[in-house]
């Protein structure tokens, strides 16, 4: 039997310092978000935060997005859920934020793509046991990786190094030469 929720916690920010939030929420848990109104008669969402964990008796949370113009009579509304994103072919040719949201799309792909999947965004891997064994090479197209580290279709590629020393730069070669259909880039730590 689905519960009925006739009450919605609210709670008002109780001191906000650089991108950390703390509220007095409570049955919140830790990942879930929480959408962000400027007051609370207003229904428009300006910003969403994450709770990151508690002290005492505060959440704590982690704004998304931009502190600029929330004030203490901002309010807080847990959602429930965590991050998550939904796939379909929408997402192809497109730039994500770190929420999930299209922020740039890079190719005609229409909008209207069908529903297929909400996926949570913090999910643990597939188990190794789960994976399909790496079968053939991936042919790059850059004579130096395809003849002294050879990847494989399937494989996980990761690229590190300091700034300026050309992680773009290899990235931009392998999507020039690379025959593939679809390329999935994640740049993590990136200002």
């Amino acid at each position: 039997m689905n519960e009925l929720r006739l009450l919605r916690c609210q709670a008002h920010p109780l001191r906000l310092s650089g991108s950390i939030i703390e509220a007095s929420l409570s049955g919140v848990k830790v990942g879930e978000i929480c959408e962000i109104r400027p007051h609370w008669l207003d229904k428009n969402t300006v910003a969403k935060a994450q709770v990151l964990g508690f002290n005492r008796d505060r959440a704590l949370l982690s704004l998304i997005g931009n502190a600029r113009g929330l004030s203490r009579e901002a309010v807080l509304s847990p959602t429930g859920a965590g991050l998550s994103v939904t796939l379909n072919d929408s997402l192809l040719g497109t730039v994500l934020d770190p929420s999930g949201k299209i922020v740039e799309r890079l190719s005609d792909q229409t909008e209207n793509a069908h529903h297929s999947a909400i996926q949570p965004i913090d999910t643990p891997p597939p188990s190794y046991l789960d994976r399909e064994s790496i079968q053939q090479p991936f042919i790059t197209g850059i004579k130096a990786i395809d003849g002294l580290l050879t990847c494989g279709i399937g494989q996980r590629i990761g690229i590190f190094a300091a700034a300026g020393c050309g992680k773009t730069s290899l990235m931009h070669m392998l999507i020039e030469q690379a025959d593939v259909d679809v390329f999935v880039i994640g740049l993590i730590g990136q200002g």
